[in-house]
This record gives C-alpha cells, structure tokens and sequence, in this order.
C-alpha cells in the first residue's frame, strides 16, 4: 500500500515552470559523487504543468556474499516526489535519513529560501478528519486513564462509529485513524497518524488516481485543519 508524507510549500517561490529542464538537469546520471543522488529523469510524468512527479534516486553500497567470498556492488533505492499544485509536495515515506535529505533536495531545488518539514498531525487534527469522515474503518487510541491499555486499536469494515467500542473509547487520544473519504469520483479509503503519514489503502490505483488522491487529502483536508509548517532558510533564496 502506498504512503507518502505531505510537505507545505509556499506556492508563489516554488519553482515549477519549465520544470522538465530542471528534473533532466538534475539527473542522478549527472552527479559527480560515489553514490550518486538526484532524479530519473525519465521518471518524470504529470497531469498538469504545475501536479508532476519523479522518482527521486539514491545509490548505496551493499555487500553480498558467494562461494567465491563476499562482494561489494551498488544499489539503487527510488523514492517518489510529487508536486500537487497548489501549496503541498508529497514524498514517498521513509526513514528521516532520507527524508530530510529529499525535504534538501527539494527545498534547493524547487524552493529556494525555505527550510521545508514534514507536515505533521497534530491529534486535534486527526480529530476533525473523524468529525468530518462518514466511515471510520480502523482507529489507534492511547487511553488517559491508567486502568486501560496503554494503547488500544478498533476496526469494523463497515463502521467503527456504530460499535460499543466506540461509544465507549471515542473520546481518548488518537494516534491513528483509518477513515473513507468521500471524493467526487470514487471513495478512498485512508490513514494518518500523528507523525504525519498519509497511507492510501487501495493497491490497485494508478499513480495519476495516487495523485489525484492526495490532493484531494492535502487540499480539501489537511490544509483545512492542519496549520503549514515550513520557514525561511537563513541563506535565503535567490
């Protein structure tokens, strides 16, 4: 199942015209280092001029071992970047390492000036994406009162709201939420939790209906009841 991690940009300094010059000039085939980092450009699909994607490449060394003795080669690790239009970029999940080497990547790249963070989700937030969701479908709760669990986790395929389990703990802390979305050509069903993944559940979609999927989390959700989070970087832009 795809996840991605939301990052807020501010959408007048994001560089996104001519943007298919800028992927081919940063191709990782181009960089000059042992591992080499940077886009594929050949990657690089969209559906408008401003809602593109790439796959952002990362070389490592790795060791393996045969009758002959061990070895050492390189491999290629690929990670997704989309730019939703608007004021929101996502980026495939992965550990902060990279991340914060992606969230680099494109702040110098796309954004300059701006120090960019992963949008996180506060538990007021996951809170108004229950409010406002027609179906919960999974919930991860971390009761207050010590005679609960430390951490207790409800599902029902239908609707979590219609159970006792529910009436009882829906007023505890929410770490996790797995809710249906109502979209306007499909129902997609989605998860986030507090460090701000986004988890889209249906394995079949295309990366065009992953896109579409996420702007409509990003735009009609997340922007309304998370406050964005990026910053002017001390160099400045240019």
């Amino acid at each position: 199942m795809p996840s991605y991690k939301l990052i807020p940009t501010p959408d007048d300094d994001a560089k996104t015209e001519n943007h298919e010059q800028l992927v081919e000039k940063l191709s990782a085939r181009e960089s000059n280092q042992e591992f080499r980092r940077g886009t594929i450009p050949e990657t690089l699909d969209g559906l408008r001029e401003d809602v593109f994607w790439f796959d952002y490449a990362i070389e490592r060394e790795f060791e393996y071992e045969t009758l002959d003795g061990e070895h050492t080669t390189k491999i290629l690790e690929k990670h997704p970047v989309i730019f939703l239009g608007g004021e929101w970029v996502a980026i495939g999940n992965c550990n902060k390492e990279v991340e914060e080497e992606i969230l680099d990547f494109v702040g110098n790249n796309f954004v300059p000036g701006y120090s960019l963070e992963v949008q996180d989700l506060e538990e007021s937030t996951l809170r108004q994406i229950i409010e406002e969701a027609p179906e919960i479908v999974k919930a991860d709760l971390n009761p207050a009162q010590d005679s609960e669990p430390e951490k207790i986790s409800g599902k029902d395929r239908r609707s979590l709201q219609a159970t006792d389990f529910w009436q009882r703990y829906e007023g505890e802390p929410v770490e996790k939420i797995k809710v249906k979305l109502p979209n306007e050509d499909r129902e997609v069903t989605v998860g986030f939790d507090k460090h701000g993944i986004v988890i889209l559940y249906e394995r079949s979609l295309e990366m065009p209906d992953q896109v579409e999927a996420l702007q409509h989390v990003a735009n009609n959700i997340i922007s309304k009841y998370a406050e964005q989070q990026y910053q002017k970087s001390l160099t400045g832009g240019n």
